[in-house]
């Protein structure tokens, strides 16, 4: 059982590795660039210990981006199901440090030439959630004639659109900021909610 446990830490640690010397390669020189040896060379293992891991770079990528929208999506879920000053805190604002701890990433993956696949897995995650979010609140009378699709769609678009506009303005206003306005928005599109 001990060396499973090793095993499955070292796994990790090699998995690890390789996804943040490809986030920083990402950073230095975009992914175009890069080559299998750039990344085993930046993560110090050897191109065989690679591909024990991934195919190529672009299942490396692939994973990454996996990995990257769980990570950015599970705050999003608490703070949808509970949209309050608290959870703004607790929850937005680490959600966005993530985003500019990864901006390069998110740059990429989100922006004009931008991965599709990446954006819309995202996108869809976060339409599931808000459509569940939505169906369990009462309607008020300025959301209620709205259909789910136009509702789901316009909140996932705004958290998006915001995020994009932040990196895409090299993140002109603080974390905290960004939070509190994003928390504006959903208390306008689920006033029921949000009023605590």
């Amino acid at each position: 059982m001990l060396n499973n446990a090793v095993g499955d830490l070292r796994t990790r640690r090699t998995r690890l590795a390789l996804r943040d010397a490809l986030l920083a390669l990402i950073e230095e020189k975009g992914f175009d660039a890069i080559i299998v040896q750039d990344i085993a060379d930046r993560a110090m293992i050897n191109r065989v210990t690679f591909y024990k891991h991934y195919r190529d770079k672009y299942d490396l990528l692939e994973q990454t981006m996996q990995e990257m929208l769980n990570e950015l999506s599970a705050p999003v879920a608490t703070l949808l199901q509970e949209p309050t000053n608290h959870a703004v805190v607790d929850k937005l604002v680490p959600w966005l440090e993530h985003v500019a701890a990864h901006e390069s990433f998110y740059r990429m993956m989100l922006g004009k030439e931008g991965n599709a696949a990446f954006a819309a897995q995202l996108r869809d995650y976060l339409e599931g959630m808000v459509e569940q979010t939505i169906k369990r609140m009462p309607r008020q009378s300025t959301t209620a004639t709205l259909p789910l699709p136009v509702l789901r769609r316009f909140a996932t678009a705004g958290f998006l659109g915001v995020v994009m506009w932040w990196l895409e303005q090299n993140r002109p206003l603080p974390v905290q900021q960004v939070a509190m306005q994003l928390h504006q928005l959903i208390q306008q599109l689920m006033p029921s909610r949000t009023q605590k």
